[in-house]
């Protein structure tokens, strides 16, 4: 316990004593961390409670240093005074922190070596102050302690040099936690350094000059060498109700796999070594990956271990990289996409205000890039802001612009949004995350789950988990994906046995949390909460919203959905959810009239994974994890459509009106409506944590989606204005087209042919790139002509005799679907999915289908004059007929494909892969097959005058009957091959036995 009024009694006493009253006695306090995490919690409000006044704490360390130094008290600024104790706070805290998780020997007796720790100290402390500056002022020393590094000072110096003497036995601090302890040190100093504490040093950095800048960079990379102690939810000092889990001891580095590189160095690798591997060749490099699978962590991993170099290099520039986190959310938007230097500058100012506490201007010149100083970018969670393809495709173009040799940039988001065709024209590196291994204790889902062990279950004396016993409730699969095998390991208690679909995992999880903040409040405000809870819970009742059965807890879950809710629609404008926007919904939308303070008690904290910006009364909420949002969205979303299910007329508009606040999908990579549909069709043999929906309520909600969809109305709210972009409805009829896809059935049937172009045209005039879910869509002879429909999903639709001339399918996947009779002419395909589909008698004149996969795909009788298929897949596809004539089909694979019959003149296939592919009866004449590969091929009849295969494989080939008049062949030291017959025309004086050709075998029986 610290002395309530320490003060009088330690003026006279020696330096550890001062420490005590000052900060709190590390040594003391720690013997009340053997309780663990929640006792260290309570030592902190404690020790803020009884902390000695700045006044007396100032004087005390006055006494200090003249005792100490024989330093006159007004030599010594107050700002560097507050420094001190800054630096002697936050190394109590580090230690108290390193004593709580096990770092040193819990049996140590600290009570017991308080006097020698204190005689050691002394020891260590005058040398430290004289040593390193033997000729300074004292005055200067102070002055230069608030500009650099707190670890180099020489106070923090004289505790570390104390706490690690060699003399103890055993070591107070485990050898091996060097690394822990400075992270605690630096997450306690940033913090003390942005609250009240550091308010006196913080108006020091605001009075300088000519060092303001550098000593505020200083402070910025600081805070990024601490963030590995802080949590691996949200990047804070610790959570209301999850276990601390600091990124140091939790990130677990996954591997990766370069997706565009050399084929044969494919070899999954660890990501961090291979990216920094790749940056010394490329200013900027790619890394993709799904959800949960640790982008965000790696990224935040990887600006922290660039912190530490800089910090730990005796004279940071060119050979260490400044880094700068650029959280896409906040900091990124399509007005900075060409202006990295913004984006960089407001993402530093955002880290100095909300880990630091320092108001300066955005403008300030320590936010701009330093000069001289390599920089790393570390661009987090593209996939996060909205941008149409011209503004990524914009952004990737300014980047390999801006970046340099010192310069480089690293870009993270899921797949799907990354503009790939420019990140391949501009050659830049695409990592792609791969899932944990989970095989024995040694995997990495195996060392992820032994942390959490040793730092979650052991602490409250619960049993270890093992990937075996995961293994046996068939949730291995889960323990692939980083996030899942962490709620996994978090629901454990509370789940059974059996196989646990996803959403059971999450609905699980947040009821987890949802009763433990309900009951943490219960205590800490007894019947007043208990009350106000109720009547939250009354008055969902008494709207239909949760059921007579249902508890308060119960009620908490639905307004943690609610508000992500609101959360999810304040990003579509930019903007982000504060405490009052939950506390409205609370006394408006359910017009609950209770005090406002129990209104706020029953609101803070109760969105998972939401933390509180530390700035002002109302604090910023913020998602730890993308998919908590997704899932309490798609979990708003499948309660509201009961609901609407349920209600007739007047009743039903006034539930659609929340649906209408926002957009369900409001980015390519939107996962709630996943979530959504995996509600809607939740199995009845799952785990009863989730009510799906019943074949009959499945069917009601099909019929809702196709009539939404089909309804072309606009609705523009209580607007005045009625320009197209503001109709609130076109959102809610692409989320309605998505859930009508997505779930088990038939498809949506468009009721006109203009149906999904009215849709399209609401993202054209609003700036955005379309985002279509239409899987399965009945839409015969649709009018989507120079339509956007880049990266859609349109498999297995409908599309016969479609007009789609002019429209934009990069990266759309219509895999499956019908385009019998469909005009493609000059669309832009590429990258695009076709595998299966059905293109008969298609026009694709001069469509672009570069990298387009149609293998398996049937394009019999289609045109595909002047059409460029270069790296084209069109392995086993049905081209009987076809019309290619002047296609560019460079480096396509058409292995095994079926090209009875059809027209290539003129055709470009040179490095093509045409192994056992059929051209019989093809027309070939004047086309390049240099270097093709048609070994196998049957080009029984076909017309290969004039002809280029030069280089090409023919082995195995069948030539029988083939026009070969005028080709160029391979040279015949080469060899030919391949098999004719006594009616294959060969070019003037071409001898094929000579070239190593050979007769077929039936015919040269006859010959014999």
């Amino acid at each position: 316990m610290v002395d309530p009024n320490p003060i009088s009694a330690v003026l006279d006493a020696d330096l550890m004593k001062v420490a005590t009253a000052v900060v709190g006695d590390a040594l003391s306090l720690g013997l009340a961390l053997k309780g663990g995490y929640s006792a260290f919690r309570g030592w902190m409000s404690e020790r803020r409670n009884l902390r000695a006044s700045s006044r007396e704490a100032n004087a005390v360390v006055e006494h200090l240093l003249a005792a100490q130094e024989a330093s006159q008290k007004n030599d010594v600024p107050p700002a560097a005074r507050r420094q001190v104790l800054l630096i002697m706070g936050a190394f109590a805290d580090a230690w108290g922190r390193c004593r709580a998780y096990g770092f040193s020997d819990p049996d140590i007796d600290l009570g017991a070596i308080q006097d020698q720790f204190a005689a050691r100290l002394q020891e260590h402390w005058t040398p430290a102050m004289a040593a390193d500056h033997p000729n300074a002022a004292k005055q200067e020393l102070y002055l230069r302690s608030l500009v650099g590094d707190p670890l180099r000072t020489p106070w923090y110096q004289a505790l570390w040099k104390t706490l690690t003497d060699a003399a103890w036995d055993p070591p107070l601090l485990a050898p091996d936690r060097r690394r822990s302890f400075e992270q605690f040190f630096r997450l306690a100093y940033g913090t003390a350094l942005a609250g009240h504490d550091g308010e006196e040093v913080r108006r020091y950095l605001e009075g300088l000059q000519g060092q303001r800048a550098d000593a505020v960079r200083q402070l910025l990379v600081q805070d990024v060498a601490g963030w590995g102690a802080r949590h691996v939810f949200g990047n804070v000092a610790h959570h209301e109700q999850l276990p601390y889990l600091p990124l140091a001891e939790m990130y677990v580095e996954p591997s990766a796999l370069r997706t565009n590189g050399p084929s044969d160095r494919q070899t999954p690798r660890p990501v961090l070594g291979f990216l920094r591997e790749l940056l010394q060749a490329n200013r900027v490099v790619v890394v993709e990956a799904d959800m949960g699978l640790g982008k965000s962590l790696t990224a935040r991993r990887l600006a922290l271990d660039l912190a530490r170099e800089y910090l730990d290099s005796t004279a940071p520039g060119p050979t260490c990289y400044f880094p700068v986190f650029i959280r896409c959310a906040d900091d990124l938007d399509a007005a900075t996409v060409e202006n990295m230097g913004l984006v960089a500058q407001r993402a530093l100012h955002r880290q100095a205000r909300q880990h630091l506490g320092l108001e300066f201007a955005e403008q300030e010149p320590a936010f701009s890039l330093p000069a001289g100083q390599r920089v790393l970018f570390i661009v987090d969670g593209f996939d996060e802001v909205v941008l149409g393809t011209s503004a990524q495709e914009r952004m990737f173009d300014h980047l390999e612009r801006m970046t340099s040799a010192d310069w480089r940039c690293v870009v993270l988001s899921r797949p799907l949004v990354l503009p790939r065709s420019k990140i391949a024209k501009l050659g830049i590196p695409v990592l792609q995350l791969q899932p944990w291994s989970t095989e024995g204790a040694e995997s990495q889902a195996g060392t992820w789950l032994s942390r959490w062990n040793f730092l979650a279950r052991v602490p409250e004396k619960k049993a270890s988990l093992s990937l075996e016993e995961i293994a046996a409730r068939k949730l291995i699969e889960l323990a692939q994906t980083p996030i899942l095998l962490f709620m996994t390991a978090f629901t454990w208690d509370e789940l059974g046995g059996g196989k646990v679909p996803r959403v059971a995992l999450y609905e699980t999880f947040f009821r987890q949390i949802a009763r433990g903040k309900h009951e943490m409040d219960v205590r800490a405000e007894h019947g007043r909460v208990l009350d106000a809870s109720k009547q939250l819970r009354d008055a969902l009742l008494k709207q239909g919203i949760i059921g007579s059965k249902d508890e308060p807890r119960d009620a908490m879950l639905w307004l943690m959905s609610r508000a992500a809710w609101k959360a999810h629609c304040l990003a579509n404008r930019k903007e982000s959810l504060y405490r009052h926007h939950v506390e409205e919904l609370v006394r408006d939308e359910l017009e609950l009239r209770i005090e406002r303070d129990v209104v706020q008690t029953i609101c803070g904290g109760l969105l998972l994974a939401l933390q509180s910006d530390p700035e002002g009364e109302d604090h910023a909420l913020l998602f730890g994890h993308k998919s908590f949002r997704e899932y309490l969205v798609g979990r708003f979303w499948a309660t509201q459509l009961r609901r609407i299910l349920a209600a007739k007329g007047k009743e039903r508009t006034k539930w659609m009106r929340v649906l209408l606040e926002g957009e369900l999908l409001y980015e390519q990579e939107e996962r709630a409506v996943d979530f959504l549909i995996e509600i809607v069709e939740y199995p009845s043999d799952a785990p009863r944590v989730i009510e799906g929906f019943i074949k009959s309520e499945r069917e009601e909600l099909f019929e809702w989606a196709s009539e939404e969809f089909n309804d072309e109305s606009q609705d523009f709210g209580k607007r005045d204005i009625s320009s197209i972009e503001d109709d609130v409805r076109a959102p809610l009829r692409a989320a309605a087209l998505a859930i009508g896809s997505m779930i088990d059935g038939p498809g949506i049937k468009a009721k006109g042919p203009r149906a999904l172009r009215s849709l399209l045209a609401w993202f054209w005039v609003s700036g955005r790139s379309s985002i279509v879910h239409g899987s399965k869509l009945q839409h015969e002879a649709a009018e989507l002509f120079n339509a956007d429909l880049s990266g859609a999903d349109l498999t297995d639709a409908q599309l016969t005799r479609s007009l789609l001339m002019g429209s934009n399918l990069t990266d759309a996947n219509l895999s499956g679907s019908d385009l019998t009779g469909a005009n493609l002419s000059r669309a832009h395909v590429f990258l695009a999915f076709l595998v299966g589909a059905n293109l008969t008698e298609a026009d694709l004149t001069r469509a672009i289908l570069t990298g387009a996969d149609l293998s398996g795909a049937n394009l019999s009788g289609a045109n595909l004059s002047g059409a460029n298929l270069f790296e084209a897949t069109l392995t086993e596809a049905n081209l009987t007929g076809a019309n290619l004539t002047g296609a560019l089909l460079r480096e396509a694979d058409l292995t095994g494909a079926l090209l009875r019959e059809a027209d290539l003149t003129g055709a470009s296939m040179s490095g093509a892969k045409l192994r056992a592919a059929i051209l019989e009866e093809a027309i070939l004449t004047r086309t390049d097959l240099t270097k093709a590969n048609l070994a196998g091929a049957n080009l029984a009849g076909a017309n290969l005058a004039e002809a280029n295969l030069a280089e090409a494989n023919l082995a195995e080939a069948n030539l029988a009957e083939a026009n070969l008049a005028g080709a160029i062949l391979a040279e015949p030291d080469v060899g030919l091959h391949a098999i004719y017959s006594h009616k294959t025309r060969w070019p003037h004086s071409f001898d094929p036995r000579a070239a190593g050709a050979r007769l077929a075998e039936d015919e040269a029986a006859t010959e014999s």
